[in-house]
């Protein structure tokens, strides 16, 4: 069981109830769902396999929330890192984790863009606005262009969910890995309180 199996679950029991909103955006799970699994459905298809890092650097939005759980179903590690982070934090960051893609939108993607190229492990960048570089590519495009059927890929309990990095207090920020179980527990207590 994953965050992405419960909202499979609550997709087919209540397609039409809303899931989420965000300022005057809303979203319904059935329309979550149909997203992140053409998110997910994408990745696979660009060639993203179990155990890839893919950064995740958007504000809060409903996005996110969309990105996130599309890059779990893929079998990757969701990275996302705080937009407030530094140019050097997030160089650090990259260099640590070695992505394979990044999921971004403007303004934060231009300003990384010149430094992106020097980071080898990153092999697609992924664009929430119109994509500004040839080698962009553009999410709205991924997604309009990939099934909305679950993917073929079974996400375990053990597996690696995402890998996230602390505001590091002490010196620079520092990775802790969570697994699908530990998603569940923490979505379990939070659902308790």
């Amino acid at each position: 069981m994953s965050l992405a199996t419960i909202l499979q679950e609550k997709a087919t029991a209540h397609s039409s109830k809303i899931a989420m909103v965000y300022g005057k955006e809303k979203l319904t799970y059935g329309g979550w769902q149909k997203k992140s699994n053409r998110l997910a459905n994408a990745l696979l298809k660009l060639g993203i396999t179990p155990g890839d890092r893919i950064v995740i650097l958007l504000p809060t939005s409903i996005e996110f929330m969309v990105c996130y759980i599309g890059v779990i179903k893929s079998g990757a590690w969701a990275t996302p890192i705080d937009v407030r982070f530094t140019p050097e934090e997030l160089d650090f960051l990259f260099q640590d984790c070695q992505p394979t893609a990044l999921i971004s939108v403007n303004p934060y993607l231009e300003a990384l863009a010149p430094e992106l190229s020097k980071h080898k492990s990153l092999k697609h960048v992924i664009s929430l606005s119109k994509p500004t570089q040839s080698s962009f590519l553009s999410y709205k495009e991924l997604l309009n262009s990939s099934s909305p059927k679950q993917p073929d890929y079974t996400i375990e309990e053990s597996d690696i969910a995402h890998l996230r990095y602390s505001s590091g207090t002490t010196g620079r920020p520092k990775a802790a890995l969570t697994t699908h179980a530990s998603e569940l527990a923490g979505a379990r207590m939070g659902a308790e309180t």
